[in-house]
């Protein structure tokens, strides 16, 4: 059977009925890239942005969309989504420019409106905005075995289509012109190289006077003009003496991240000519340890992978690869010891725990299974986002339901229900739990609440 790769969370569940081809799936909705590593690293970049911005960076969800166009926006419940054209295709001065640029726009509360660009009419609210948030998520199945080219072809076919379809977020003049004054102010305090963003605002140029369906989505979102540009360059030319180099550490892992996501998505021929045998970095034997095991050439990738991780034996993002192209490669007894010493590493990280959780589900090992729930329920404790507490119910569902407990199976998973919009289920699974909890059980009180819940809303 085809596995679901764990590179990427689909949100409905981590279950075997999901283990289909689903980059198939309707081009109409965003897919968004889920990886705790990319996302680290996007946060390390945007905390000392945030605070100068007067925001908690905890408070702040990132979130990559694929999107062959650069473009970055807001949505809502502080959350700023970024096009994988920007991680994957842009040096880190850029993506520290433009993420300066969306958090400005998170400290302003900038919400864009949805405007339709094969219809004359603009749409004047933002509640469709929340399905741009993450509320749709595809697993991407890259690393399954026999499957490289196939998926590569999947993916490639998808990141050629339009990103927005038919509706795009866009931002007014003013909100505009605040945010760009905002992130020059931004990267010029952190000392940061301020001439990134007015260099890609020139990348975008020279499109204001074509037909929307001919402008990039970064500029239909952000309605670049001669005059903008013009201003944001002079603007920082009074801020260049100020600026400096972004910090070594912060630069090598977005540079670390880019090389993963071009990894996983590029078809694995690309990424080992670019990452040929001869070139001996970190980050190109990272790409290269990926290319081969989508090629199905295990040893070759497991070779490189202990390589790095002899040079680096406390990182868990590559515990973490190592245990998913163990996994990939139906050794999940090996994966799951990867994947609880990558989780063991990091025990606040939601989505190493969705891989150690998956892992144990898959393998059906009582004990194993047993270990990690303690870890999804603390998670769940503080864990807010839709997008990624969703398939921690669902996995934890899934493991109670090993573990032969019926009745916390069928609550978790009508949290995952009720998180999804699934009100019928949601409220057949919370009256099932709640009907054979005692009253004393804290999770008692809860499940009636969910059905309650879910049963006004039908």
């Amino acid at each position: 059977m085809r596995r679901l790769s764990a590179w990427a969370v689909i949100l409905s569940a981590l279950t075997a009925s999901l283990a289909t081809p689903v980059l198939a799936a309707s081009s109409q909705a965003p897919v968004f890239f889920r990886d705790s590593e990319v996302e680290d690293s996007l946060r390390a970049m945007a905390a000392p942005l945030l605070l100068k911005a007067g925001l908690e960076p905890g408070s702040v969800s990132i979130r990559v969309v694929l999107s062959p166009s650069v473009n970055v926006y807001t949505a809502p419940e502080r959350t700023l989504v970024l096009s994988s054209a920007v991680v994957m295709g842009q040096p880190p001065e850029k993506v520290a420019a433009l993420l300066a640029h969306g958090v400005a726009h998170l400290a302003h509360g900038d919400m864009p409106t949805l405007a339709n660009h094969r219809e004359t009419d603009e749409k004047t609210t933002i509640s469709g905005i929340r399905t741009l948030a993450g509320l749709t998520m595809i697993g991407l199945t890259v690393l399954s075995r026999g499957d490289g080219a196939e998926s590569s072809k999947a993916i490639n076919s998808y990141m050629v289509a339009d990103p927005f379809p038919a509706e795009y977020p866009i931002y007014n003049s003013g909100q505009e012109a605040a945010a760009d004054r905002e992130a020059l102010r931004l990267l010029a305090d952190q000392r940061w190289p301020v001439r990134g963003l007015v260099s890609v605002f020139q990348d975008g140029g020279g499109q204001d006077q074509r037909a929307d369906d001919h402008q990039s989505a970064f500029v239909r979102t952000h309605r670049l003009t001669d005059d903008r540009i013009g201003a944001m360059r002079n603007e920082a030319e009074l801020l260049v003496a100020d600026d400096g180099p972004l910090p070594g550490e912060v630069s090598e892992r977005l540079s670390w991240a880019a090389e993963k996501m071009s990894a996983l998505l590029d078809p694995p021929e690309k990424t080992l000519m670019r990452d040929r045998a001869d070139k001996s970095d970190r980050a190109a034997r990272y790409g290269r340890a990926i290319a081969l095991a989508r090629q199905n050439d295990l040893p070759a990738s497991l070779s490189l992978l202990d390589g790095l991780l002899a040079e680096d034996p406390s990182s868990p993002f590559l515990r973490q690869a190592r245990g998913r192209v163990l996994f990939t490669h139906a050794d999940v007894r090996a994966a799951l010891q990867d994947y609880r010493s990558a989780s063991d590493m990091r025990p606040d990280d939601a989505l190493l725990a969705l891989d150690w959780a998956s892992a144990a589900n898959e393998q059906a090992d009582v004990p194993a299974i047993r270990a990690v729930i303690p870890r999804l329920e603390e998670i769940l404790s503080r864990v807010a986002e839709p997008d990624t507490a969703g398939p921690l119910w669902a996995a934890l569902g899934v493991a109670y339901g090993k573990c032969g407990d019926d009745v916390m199976a069928s609550y978790a998973l009508a949290e995952e229900a009720l998180l999804k919009g699934e009100k019928s289920k949601a409220a057949y699974l919370g009256a099932k739990a709640a009907r054979a909890m005692a009253h004393s059980d804290r999770h008692w009180r809860r499940a009636r609440e969910i059905t309650e819940l879910a049963s006004a809303g039908r």
